[in-house]
């Protein structure tokens, strides 16, 4: 006799790099639950949810706990504890949470997840201290690799500045280059700053005088406004500098003078 299960699996960007999708994780589930006489009635997957999230902002997490009331089921499987959360104090939060409603929480890697045995409660956190650890190391790796191709000058992802055009590579990828025809106009706000014009009075004279945004078309015409002023000063390519933010703070970056318009 089979006791009835549901499964939670959960993929975030690095999940999906890694190459522990939904489907590795499904069949590992379903091989443990078939060998430990357990019948999953549904899988919750949880898509494109980091590890660092929160419970209540899990739409996955929440539905297979609502069910689980609802149908009665008290068996809840992951993979392992990673899928559960890669921050220690959330996946504590959600362990206490599970057993607080007096259901079973089971991991494939992890057995006796829920023991209140001192030694494998302390087991629990060390792995769950090395998850968020791991996850550090992989946002490192991703930072390493994305500042390397901007040093390359590639461009892989997100919108080209004004002042710049994309230009193909012998190998098949995407470069920035300098585009002469708007690199006038970002000298000119450079110029008009440094004499101490206003963001704003900056983006009026500029449209005063006819230049078009690097989005700007016929059937789209737009203008410029201080933000998008605010985004050509900030900018460290136009100085032959790039850069890569995480959580918006700068986390790592170097000099390309191939793509240096200012200076």
């Amino acid at each position: 006799m089979t006791n009835p299960a549901v499964a939670y699996i959960r993929v975030s960007t690095q999940g999906q790099l890694d190459g522990y999708g939904f489907d590795a994780q499904e069949a590992r589930v379903r091989r443990y639950a078939q060998s430990n006489s357990l019948d999953i009635d549904r899988v919750f997957r949880e898509e494109a949810v980091t590890g660092t999230t929160e419970a209540e902002s899990r739409i996955a997490w929440v539905q297979a706990l609502d069910y689980m009331a609802e149908s009665g089921i008290k068996t809840i499987i992951i993979p392992e504890l990673s899928r559960l959360a890669r921050d220690l104090m959330i996946q504590e939060s959600i362990i206490r949470d599970v057993s607080r409603q007096g259901l079973m929480l089971l991991s494939v890697a992890e057995p006796d997840l829920l023991s209140n045995d001192p030694s494998r409660k302390l087991v629990r956190q060390i792995m769950g201290a090395i998850n968020e650890y791991e996850r550090e190391i992989i946002i490192a790796r991703i930072a390493a690799g994305r500042l390397a191709k901007a040093i390359r000058g590639e461009h892989s992802a997100g919108c080209v500045p004004l002042g710049y055009a994309i230009e193909p590579t012998d190998n098949g990828r995407k470069r920035l280059v300098p585009d002469e025809s708007e690199a006038s106009t970002v000298a000119l706000i450079y110029q008009l700053y440094a004499e101490g014009w206003t963001l704003l009075g900056i983006a009026k004279r500029l449209n005063e005088i006819g230049v078009k945004p690097k989005k700007w078309t016929p059937e789209k015409p737009t203008q410029f406004y201080a933000s998008t002023i605010k985004a050509v000063l900030g900018n460290k390519k136009y100085v032959g500098m790039v850069e890569f933010r995480q959580g918006g703070k700068v986390v790592s970056q170097a000099e390309n003078l191939s793509l240096k318009i200012i200076g």
